[in-house]
């Protein structure tokens, strides 16, 4: 299959949730610079103060965890595309399994049927992208390349992997969507207590950094990255998803760099880029966290065949982008 031709998003009636999230916020601003007519799904609506949120054109209330109300929403806006963004079970107090279930897997149905009832205009790109998980794959001894078997060994990767099942039977339907698995996401806005927030508020203390042994290995990937590549894959044309040839055949694509790098080299990386000593880090303080399962390379082969590019793997380079985003706006580190 040659190269799909992305079609641009200027006007498009674009309905993301999760704007006000760590990736959403990301997005909503890829998405106004590209001129779309963005629509933000909020559970409280209250948080318009935010700069991001408030530059979309209308704010919508709407609760993944109440039954009907983010398919009204999206009925309400008749969109173009739905960027679905939002879940629950990536903080560490997010555990409630009913609440996993009904907001990560239950809520794509709605989606799925409300996109089905508003078929909106001739837009030729995608309906749906949905962020999907690499708690998906599960611990598998294998390269993650899309087409393989997927085994999660965590509710929240097991309640994601439900609603990629709904996005793919609604791909075989006819429904233009597409689940965009994310890896290792780092980048300003994280939430406090995780590894990348804890290195840069690093830069105002003079304490020891407890870490891991930091020999796990993960593919990350730059906020800023990952925001451009799922905005590029909403404007990929709907016949390269219906086609059922690569990219696309199983409605699924692995937004990543494909290349691997240690929690160590991602830390002395950071470290280099922000002024923080090396001494002051205290690789195997800590215990490695159970979830962090460890992975083989993830391939990228669909991503590249859609887009024309992977995401990029220089940790170096994505720091020196980070520290100049955070200095461009006197923003402290963190």
């Amino acid at each position: 299959m040659s190269e799909p031709r992305s079609y641009p998003l200027r006007g498009a009636r674009v309905l993301v949730t999760g704007a006000t999230g760590f990736i959403g916020r990301v997005v909503v601003a890829a998405l106004r610079d590209r001129a779309a007519s963005i629509a933000v799904a909020l559970r409280d609506p209250s948080r318009t103060g935010d700069a991001v949120v408030a530059s979309a054109a209308r704010v919508l209330h709407a609760d993944c965890a109440e039954r009907g109300s983010l398919g009204a929403a999206i009925e309400a806006f008749g969109p173009d595309v739905v960027m679905h963004l939002a879940g629950y079970g990536v903080a560490k107090d997010e555990r409630d399994p009913a609440l996993m279930q009904r907001v990560n897997a239950d809520v794509l149905g709605e989606i799925v049927a409300a996109l089905v009832r508003c078929p909106g205009t001739s837009w030729p790109g995608l309906r749906l992208i949905h962020a999907g998980s690499a708690f998906e794959y599960g611990a598998l001894p294998i390269p993650l390349d899309e087409s393989v078997a997927a085994c999660p060994v965590t509710a929240y990767g097991r309640s994601k992997l439900a609603a990629t099942r709904t996005v793919q039977r609604a791909v075989q339907s006819g429904l233009p969507a597409l689940v965009a698995r994310l890896f290792t996401v780092f980048g300003p806005g994280e939430r406090p207590g995780r590894l990348f927030p804890t290195l840069l508020a690093a830069r105002q203390h003079g304490e020891p950094i407890p870490l891991s042994t930091g020999g796990q290995c993960r593919d990350f990937t730059l906020v800023f990255d990952v925001a451009e590549a799922l905005v590029a894959l909403a404007a990929v044309p709907a016949r390269a998803v219906l086609a059922r040839d690569p990219p696309f055949d199983a409605g699924i694509v692995n937004v990543a760099s494909g290349r691997l790098h240690s929690v160590r080299d991602f830390v002395l990386a950071a470290a280099c880029a922000f002024g923080i000593e090396r001494e002051r880090l205290r690789f195997g303080a800590v215990p490695v966290i159970p979830e962090e399962m460890p992975h083989l390379p993830v391939p990228v082969g669909r991503l590249q065949r859609a887009l024309g590019r992977a995401l990029p793997a220089d940790l170096d380079a994505a720091m020196a982008r980070v520290r100049a985003w955070l200095d461009a706006r006197g923003q402290p580190p963190s």
